[in-house]
């Protein structure tokens, strides 16, 4: 025999003589094996170990998506293991379709010696590998050096030009399924991706080219020539090609696993749910609990849990192993809206958990709409069929440090419920609230608490800085609020700010934060600063005069300092607003106008007030990437700002995807957890 170590082979078959047909194959050619059976892929994960599994062979015949199973398992494991696919007869067509869903080759149990030939072939390649892995770790100096040529090499890379591909290299046509990198040049670039990239996709390549994209990548689906769609990160950079600039557009190489990065990938495969890659129910409860035992974040944190409406119309129309195809589709869905804090898994058959944080209310359903948007507007393939679907939600919201998983769950699925009863495709918002005596009772604590704290210079200033896309240099931030409590610790505006409003407080911390407001422009000098006001300090009639005399004893220039109210609250209070805003342009303060959703009354606010900066609504960034008629919302309100000379600022920008987009759309400021965090910057004394 040509190996004197047995071969660890498994078999995914129900029948226990094709495991020793595998045998006898393996032991004809000169090489002796230990072949497992197993019945069910479910089991396959816990057997693909190097020293288990050095060779996989499935069965296609016996289930419609057993190999596609195996291959996906392969996959979500990590395991570089030869897939070869047995099938009682082939032709070029069957070979063909194996290949594509992830079998290295296919063979019969007829043609023995062309089976021996495969397997042979396929343990050589992998011991091969094995060996090159092994050099790798045994030679520091020689792993540097290869991964510098893997690095040079393997990357898919392509040159983009005014939209068109310049150049690929052979990786890039690879990528895409092309048989030759020189059919790519001069074919338009945007026809390789999905469409609903195609904005982000088309935003980043303009920065790009004016040298404002950042170093980071750019989420897509590619699709192949067979117009399969798959998953990639895209890298850009300003390059030139033929001496004219042009975009150079990187998908990089996986890069060499090592052993404990692979132990690593197996331990978090075991977590993940084998049909859509998101964490099991047990793990994802266990680390939701674990996030809810930490410290809340700013903004809002929830759970959302997705449902699949009428699963049972569904099963009956893809049947059982279809209806696993499906809820693949619509993980990979769930997984494409994902942010880089929110946490996914899969409950049930049909339902789907996401712990998510996002800006306001608004933001949180504006998100969970869209997801539910862009599920009801894909078609999903099963069965050999076309099947589209609904999902509701519904949504409990984290208002308590140290709430249980099970309450947070319960109230969920209780809002869900009700969702679902009203009608398919609908978000349920949790009714859990406190009583209106509970909110006096505490109203009574905060108040004293906000006093005290203005008596001991307890409150402190952050500011998060807004970035341009237009490349102006202009140094601008927002300002927030922020209390320090007896114990040293930050207490986040959105828990105290709306008992301070309730009870006749709030203006008081309105102008602390002014006063910081002065200080923070005379310590970064050439910055400009944005304000929030109240509903209550804008109808102040003495705000004017004061601002004024604090204007000239610090000598801040024109300019400085930004105001700024909700849409809501100009809306309501519209002859207030244009009143305090002309008074204040007067004596040298900008204004602007945040919250902005484009509501049916938005038309006249901007008709009427003169404002400076169009703060965009950050619920309307929710999903925007992939949802061309939220894009053309935007788009409009960008429009209606132009035509007015306002400058427009996107607000809770958290992602790539929609940075590129704005770009597009010709938004020209962005701020949000994409760009930086607030940061406390300022107490004053």
């Amino acid at each position: 025999m040509s190996e004197t170590t047995a071969v660890p082979v498994v078999v995914l078959s129900r029948h226990e003589e094709n495991a020793e047909a595998i045998n006898q194959a393996l032991r004809n050619s000169g090489r002796a094996a230990h072949v497992l059976r197993l019945d069910d892929a479910g089991d396959l994960a816990d057997h693909l170990a190097p020293d288990q599994c050095e060779l996989l062979v499935v069965f296609a015949d016996e289930s419609e998506n057993l190999l596609l199973t195996a291959a996906a398992v392969l996959e979500a494991v990590g395991a570089e293991v030869p897939l070869i696919s047995c099938r009682e007869a082939l032709d070029e067509t069957v070979i063909a379709d194996d290949i594509a869903n992830g079998a290295e080759d296919a063979v019969t149990l007829q043609r023995k010696d062309r089976t021996a030939a495969v397997f042979e072939r396929a343990l050589r390649t992998e011991k091969l590998n094995r060996a090159l892995k092994s050099a790798i770790h045994s030679a520091s100096s020689y792993r540097e050096q290869l991964h510098k040529v893997v690095a040079s090499t393997g990357d898919a890379i392509a040159h983009v030009g005014e939209g068109v591909v310049l150049d690929a290299n052979r990786a890039w046509a690879d990528l895409f399924g092309f048989d030759d990198e020189n059919e790519l040049p001069g074919l338009t670039f945007m026809d390789l991706f999905a469409a609903q990239h195609q904005p982000a996709i088309k935003g980043a390549l303009v920065a790009c080219m004016q040298g404002r994209w950042p170093p980071q990548g750019l989420k897509a689906n590619g699709v192949n020539r067979k117009d399969q769609p798959f998953s990639l990160v895209l890298e850009l950079e300003p390059a030139r090609f033929d001496d004219e600039d042009c975009v150079r557009v990187r998908v990089p190489a996986r890069p060499q696993e090592d052993e404990e990065q692979l132990a690593a990938r197996l331990q978090q495969a075991l977590r993940l749910d084998q049909s859509t890659g998101l964490y099991t129910r047990r793990h994802l409860l266990e680390t939701i609990g674990a996030r809810l035992r930490e410290e809340l974040p700013a903004g809002i944190l929830a759970l959302v849990v997705f449902r699949v409406d009428d699963l049972a119309g569904l099963q009956r129309q893809v049947g059982a192993s279809g209806l696993e195809l499906v809820m693949a589709g619509v993980g990979d869905l769930l997984r494409d809206s994902m942010q880089s804090r929110d946490l996914y898994g899969r409950f049930a058959t049909s339902e789907f958990g996401a712990l998510v944080a996002r800006g306001t209310r608004r933001d949180l359903k504006a998100w969970a709409a869209s997801v539910i948007a862009r599920v009801g507007r894909t078609l999903f393939e099963a069965g050999g069929k076309s099947v589209s679907l609904s999902l509701s939600a519904g949504v409990s919201i984290v208002d308590q440090a140290g709430m249980s998983v099970d309450e947070l769950h319960a109230d969920a699925s209780d809002s869900l419920h009700r969702a679902a009863e009203t009608a398919a495709g609908q978000v349920g918002m949790s009714r859990r609230a406190e009583d209106s005596t509970r909110i006096e009772e505490q109203d009574r604590l905060w108040v004293k608490r906000i006093r005290r704290a203005l008596l001991e210079n307890r409150f402190r200033l952050a500011h998060q800085p807004i970035a341009s896309l237009t490349g102006e240099e202009r140094d601008l931030h927002d300002l927030f609020v922020r209390m320090i409590d007896e114990q040293g610790d930050e207490v986040m505006p959105s828990q105290f700010m709306s008992a301070a409003a309730r009870n006749d407080v709030v203006k008081n911390i309105d102008r602390w934060v002014i006063g910081a407001a002065i200080m923070f422009c005379k310590e970064h000098p050439g910055a400009t600063a944005m304000v929030r006001l109240s509903r209550d300090t804008l109808l102040d009639n003495m705000l004017p005069a004061w601002l004024e005399t604090c204007r000239k004893n610090s000598h801040l220039p024109e300019g400085a300092i930004v105001f700024q109210v909700t849409e809501e609250v100009a809306s309501g209070q519209l002859k207030q607003t244009l009143d305090m805003i002309q008074r204040l342009k007067k004596i040298g303060f900008g204004f602007a106008l945040e919250a902005f959703t484009a509501s049916h009354a938005s038309a006249q606010l901007l008709g009427h007030l003169p404002i400076d900066f169009l703060k965009i609504d950050g619920s309307l960034m929710q999903g925007l990437a992939g949802d061309e008629p939220l894009q053309e919302r935007v788009k409009s309100i960008v429009q209606q700002a132009k035509d007015r000379d306002i400058k427009t600022i996107a607000e809770r920008v958290e992602d790539a995807n929609t940075m590129a987009v704005l770009w597009q759309l010709g938004v020209e400021y962005i701020q949000g957890y994409q760009i930086s965090e607030p940061e406390v910057v300022l107490a004053v004394e």
